[in-house]
């Protein structure tokens, strides 16, 4: 189901692929830094293409840090509109859809011996993708 979840983002027209990650001994420590540097980084990008965009994650809202790390980017250069939305990847196929990008991701960097059929997914599926790449 995965494989064929990359499949079918990867024939979606226009689609752009990114995925980040950072290593740490201490996830809920270093992840507002996290979610600055990926914020930023997508703000970049859209500055770069000249383009606005709206940020979607999985989750109910609670995730403070994230709305800090959107409210920390300076307000004039800000390409991303409005605070990080919160939905249930139970109802979104977009997020549902990013949830297998990111596993997939995952595999490809943490190459867990039990997951060696997986490592090369992300990259094969999704040759043009940017990344995974450390942040």
């Amino acid at each position: 189901m995965i494989r064929r979840g990359l499949e079918a983002v990867a024939g979606i027209p226009r689609a752009r692929v990114t995925a980040v990650y950072r290593e740490t001994d201490d996830y809920g420590r270093d992840r507002p830094a996290l979610q600055r540097a990926w914020l930023a980084r997508i703000n970049a990008e859209l500055a770069a293409s000249d383009e606005y965009g709206v940020v979607m994650v999985d989750g109910d809202g609670t995730e403070a840090s994230l709305i800090d790390a959107y409210h920390d980017l300076p307000e004039r250069d800000r390409r991303i509109k409005g605070v990080p939305l919160f939905a249930s990847a139970r109802i979104n196929y977009f997020l549902q859809a990013a949830d297998l990008l990111a596993y997939a991701a995952y595999q490809s960097v943490a190459k867990r011996p039990e997951r060696e059929f997986m490592w090369d997914w992300f990259g094969a599926a999704l040759p043009w993708a940017d990344g995974p790449c450390a942040l």
